[in-house]
């Protein structure tokens, strides 16, 4: 199995937490945060997501 396969498999946290997100402005690793209040969510903001995507070159 290819080592980068294997890291996404492993991952405890979405594979787009690698780049930083261009809505909340998190940093790369961090989760993403509301604006507002503050709290860490569970999964990234679509924009991040997408973010990502353009950059994976898979």
């Amino acid at each position: 199995m290819p080592d980068s396969l294997r890291a996404l498999l492993r991952a405890q946290h979405h594979p787009a937490r690698t780049v930083p997100c261009p809505h909340c402005r998190a940093r790369a690793g961090t989760p993403c945060v509301l604006r507002t209040t503050g709290r860490h969510l569970p999964q990234p903001h679509p924009a991040r997501i997408t973010a990502w995507n353009r950059e994976d070159p898979v």
